[in-house]
């Protein structure tokens, strides 16, 4: 089994997997110059003691996000059982060093209940290193095969602090499936839509980095052409995601 079957496996299996090196160090760093503006427009924009600052849509204004997200979607897409992937949404997010906040346990899957079929992934590529101790993603193994009591609304589906109500879990049962999914820059995490995480604070010296971006299958249409996403949402002719609006991810070009 090679590492990109064994990856497969890992997502079927946990709900998530790891791709350790799958992004160049040097591309990172090339990256993280292109999105350094847009964040330091976000700190003076969103406020520069928030816990956790947002980039949205960067791959519009800085073209190697849509090359390194590329570099995933082949993977991406047998992790989701498709031929390709298109991405519907991503963002930089960054925890500020010593005071960066936690983010409550979620799953995405509301980010696509508007889509049918409704299913998803997310990547994650760790611009700088993601540890316990700098918040680094908590997953809960298996748990894309839970049925978990919240709605799909449009929008993030928070469980808060404390998921055992909607989880009919025990607290021994969460904790026994908690991962922290530490990454180097370069490395990159895969969850399934339906996994439920979270993330600790940041108490490290460096601030943490992350693209994150939502991709689903090319195969998606909407599921209500008269519903509250259809007149935001371009289309092509025969129904589906248009990939000027949708990047398809699949590498393009030579990166050297």
């Amino acid at each position: 089994m090679n590492a990109v079957d064994a990856a497969v496996a890992d997502f079927s299996d946990a709900g998530f997997t790891v791709l350790r090196g799958a992004v160049p160090v040097a591309l990172i760093s090339r990256l993280r110059t292109q999105l350094r503006p847009m964040l330091e427009a976000a700190q003076a924009g969103q406020g520069i003691d928030l816990p956790v600052w947002q980039v949205v849509q960067p791959w519009c204004q800085a073209p190697l996000v849509l090359d390194v997200l590329a570099l995933i979607g082949p993977v991406a897409a047998r992790c989701l059982g498709t031929h390709q992937v298109q991405l519907l949404q991503d963002a930089m997010v960054a925890k500020p060093a010593h005071r960066g906040g936690a983010i409550a346990w979620h799953h995405d899957h509301a980010y696509t209940s508007w889509l049918t079929p409704p299913g998803s992934l997310s990547i994650r590529v760790a611009l700088t290193a993601e540890t316990a101790e700098s918040g680094a993603l908590v997953a809960l193994h298996g748990s894309h095969r839970w049925e978990v009591a919240v709605q799909d609304l449009i929008g993030a589906d928070s469980l808060g602090d404390d998921p055992r109500v909607r989880t009919g879990r025990s607290a021994a049962e969460l904790l026994a499936a908690e991962r922290v999914v530490e990454l180097a820059p370069g490395d990159v995490s895969l969850h399934h839509s339906r996994t439920l995480h979270g993330s600790g604070a940041n108490h490290a010296a460096w601030q943490r980095e992350t693209l994150v971006a939502h991709v689903v299958a090319s195969v998606v249409r909407i599921a209500d052409a008269d519903g509250p996403m259809a007149p935001y949402v371009a289309l092509t002719p025969e129904g589906q995601l248009d990939p000027s609006a949708f990047p398809v991810l699949e590498p393009q070009r030579d990166l050297a």
